[in-house]
């Protein structure tokens, strides 16, 4: 029986220092009501940003924003697989991955 892959517990910390802890394995960034995370910016989309928990690791993608996502300073165009440390830009809304 296979077993189940280890959670680890990723926090997102904006350029302020504010620590916002991800919970469960499916996590939204944007301005509608029902995201996990809503930064106060008018250049971030509604839905704009999704982070998955997968038995590989933690990921991001894009989710058709009009001011796009960046991981370490790329445009974020597929999936992308997170490591501690790494910068994830929400529009103009800067984050720090922290994994533990």
């Amino acid at each position: 029986m296979a077993q189940a892959p280890k959670y680890v517990a990723l926090t997102l910390v904006t350029s302020g220092g504010q620590e916002i802890p991800v919970t469960g394995t499916s996590f939204t960034i944007g301005r509608q009501f029902d995201c996990h995370y809503r930064p106060d910016s008018v250049q971030v989309s509604r839905r704009h940003t999704l982070l998955i928990h997968e038995p590989e690791g933690w990921f991001a993608e894009d989710m058709g924003s009009a001011m796009g996502t960046f991981h370490n300073q790329r445009p974020l165009t597929d999936r992308q697989r997170l490591a501690d440390g790494d910068e994830l830009r929400v529009a103009d809304v800067n984050l720090r991955i922290r994994l533990r």
